[in-house]
């Protein structure tokens, strides 16, 4: 899956907690009225739809979906690099 794939995915989901039909991929979580119980369950639906392990934490340090989508898109090279190496062991 590339970057532009996540970045619609994740744009998706902001829409759909939001209920908005726009968000721009640089608007601030937080500025757009999230609270932690919203990022909460972005968090469960990322995890589930993206197979990686992304934190609060992480969710509140990247509160954009483009710096979001680029930190899933990071976090899932690094499990597929790792898995690449299992293989080859």
């Amino acid at each position: 899956m590339d970057y532009r794939n996540i970045e619609d995915i994740v744009k998706g989901m902001w829409l759909e907690a939001f209920k908005k039909n726009e968000i721009s991929t640089q608007e601030d979580f937080f500025d757009l009225g999230g609270h932690s119980l919203m990022a909460a369950q972005l968090v469960t639906k990322m995890r589930e739809t993206f197979k990686v392990n992304i934190s609060l934490l992480t969710f509140f340090d990247n509160s954009s979906i483009e710096s979001l989508a680029e930190r899933i898109y990071q976090l899932r090279a690094e499990i597929e690099n790792v898995d690449s190496n299992e293989i080859k062991k």
